[in-house]
C-alpha cells in the first residue's frame, strides 16, 4: 500500500487575492480602495503590481497599507518617486526604506515586495532592488489597501487622507 511522506506540506500554497480585478487608469486624483481583511495580516507574503507609468515625476503612491504614526507596525508604503522606486515599511518604533531601480514613463514594469522570516525584498522585472532585516509583515496592520495613491497620513482603520496619486495604468495588483 502506498505510504504518505511525512515531510510533505499537507497545506495547500496560499490563495493569491486579487486586489485590481481589471486594468485600471490612473488620472492623477484617484485611487482604488480594498478594505482590510484578515487574510492580510501576514508574516510572510508579497504584493506584485504591474503598472506603466505616464509620468515619472514627483512622488506617486503605487501601493499604500498605512496610516499615520507607527500604530502596531506593518505598515507598508510604496511610490515611484522621480522615476525611482522607494518601498517604505514600519514597525512599532523604526521605518525601514529600500529605494532604487529605474522606472520610465510608458514603460510596463512589475515590482515585488516581498517579505519572509524578517526579511523585506524588492524587486523589479525579476531584479532585486534591495533587502531590509527587521521587519515583522503586515501581521499586524490593520488598515484598508490603497492601490494608486499613498494614505501615510490618515487615520487609524480608515483611508481618509490619500495623497500623491499615480498617473499610468495599473494592470495588476496581487496579494500573495
Amino acid at each position: 500500500p502506498p505510504t504518505e511522506d511525512p515531510t510533505e506540506d499537507p497545506q495547500p500554497d496560499p490563495v493569491a487575492i486579487t486586489l485590481l480585478h481589471s486594468p485600471q487608469d490612473f488620472d492623477g486624483t484617484s485611487a482604488v480602495v480594498v478594505a482590510h481583511d484578515t487574510a492580510f495580516e501576514t508574516d510572510s507574503g508579497a504584493i506584485t503590481i504591474t503598472f506603466q507609468a505616464s509620468s515619472t515625476a514627483g512622488t506617486q503612491g503605487l501601493f499604500s497599507k498605512d496610516s499615520s504614526g507607527f500604530d502596531n507596525g506593518g505598515h507598508l508604503t510604496l511610490t515611484l518617486e522621480n522615476g525611482v522606486l522607494h518601498l517604505r515599511a514600519q514597525t512599532t518604533g523604526e521605518t525601514l526604506d529600500i529605494t532604487g531601480g529605474a522606472v520610465s514613463a510608458g514603460s510596463v514594469n512589475t515590482v515585488t515586495a516581498a517579505w519572509t522570516d524578517g526579511t523585506l525584498t524588492l524587486t523589479l522585472n525579476g531584479t532585486e532592488i534591495g533587502t531590509v532585516d527587521g521587519w515583522t509583515g503586515l501581521a499586524p496592520n490593520q488598515e484598508p489597501i490603497v492601490i494608486g495613491a499613498v494614505q501615510t497620513r490618515s487615520g487609524d482603520g480608515v483611508a481618509d487622507r490619500i495623497q500623491e496619486y499615480f498617473t499610468g495604468e495599473i494592470t495588476s495588483a496581487v496579494f500573495d
